[in-house]
């Protein structure tokens, strides 16, 4: 077991070394000029206005209204079909001369 741990510590000292041996990358020298203007452009574009911002709200407050609009149609539609529904039947019974009772225009007229 002690063998085992002398020779992980000398591998690892190995690996440490060989790091110490490296030479420096070279770069190009104009690097850190070019990321610094490049970081201060998307900073200044953040910045500055943005319509996607303004039109998201935009968007959802049309969208909520066309629905409003819509539900509102809906309901009056809703609520004139028997008077409109009154006046077609009597509409028709008077053109063609038909007697028919307008309270209940689909009651099924009974014989005693």
């Amino acid at each position: 077991m002690k063998k085992k741990e002398t020779s992980i510590e000398k591998e690892v000292e190995k690996t440490l070394q060989s790091f110490d041996r490296l030479q420096p990358l070279a770069h190009n020298p104009y690097f850190y000029t070019r990321l610094k203007a490049r970081l201060k452009e998307v900073k200044q574009r953040k910045a500055g206005w943005r319509p996607v911002l303004i039109l998201r709200p935009v968007l959802v407050v049309l969208l909520a209204l066309v629905n409003v609009y819509a539900a509102v149609l809906i309901w009056d539609n809703g609520n004139d079909t028997q008077t409109d529904r009154e006046a077609y039947v009597s509409a028709l019974a008077s053109e063609y001369a038909l007697e028919q009772n307008i309270e209940d225009p689909f009651a099924i007229n009974e014989q005693d």
